[in-house]
């Protein structure tokens, strides 16, 4: 198969957003949908005419038609299909964060960095065309030598409600855990 044969894992907002943006794109020759809500999928699938929809993670991946993998499940559900992925050894865009939970990050980072895997954590602003003229200037050198970047979106008490929210145990939901909705950071050397 050429092109690209992607498995989209949780059809809510953001995989929807995903999902009709690949369907769009040439390079996108398979799209197959996988979430919990049977409802919320087959509407996604409908919608972007999808290839292949599911309930079942597992079933979706084991497609052979999938070459990689767009991670949009809630924030506390990440870290299963993350590792199903990279037992497959796809390439993986996993919005943030990449686990609530930061000893279940650490796991999953040492199993994407095991398996060699090319694995990005989305973030909108990684995308803006501030953050990008900066990264620009940076790889020209026309900024200098830079040690340290924190960027902040500012928001509003909203997010962190609904954050915290779904957080059933919370006794491992860091400050960073919350606030990783809307900061990033980078150090460069």
């Amino acid at each position: 198969m050429s092109g690209i044969g992607l498995a989209v894992i949780g059809c809510g907002t953001i995989g929807r957003i995903r999902a009709v943006l690949a369907r769009e794109h040439p390079g996108v020759t398979w799209l197959g949908l996988a979430d919990v809500h049977e409802e919320t999928a087959n509407a996604l699938a409908a919608d972007t005419d999808a290839d292949f929809v599911t309930t079942d993670t597992a079933a979706l991946l084991a497609r052979p038609e999938v070459t990689a993998v767009i991670v949009a499940t809630d924030e506390r559900e990440h870290v299963d299909p993350v590792m199903q992925s990279v037992s497959y050894g796809f390439p993986l865009f996993i919005e943030k964060p990449l686990a609530t939970d930061p000893q279940e990050s650490a796991d999953v980072l040492a199993a994407i960095e095991a398996k060699g895997v090319d694995a990005v954590i989305g973030y909108t602003n990684r995308f803006r065309r501030r953050f990008l003229t900066t990264k620009q200037r940076l790889r020209d050198g026309q900024i200098g030598d830079v040690t340290s970047v924190v960027t902040r979106a500012f928001m509003n008490r909203m997010v962190v409600y609904a954050t915290l929210s779904k957080a059933d145990d919370r006794t491992n939901l860091t400050p960073m855990v919350v606030s990783a909705h809307t900061a990033s950071t980078c150090r460069c050397g």
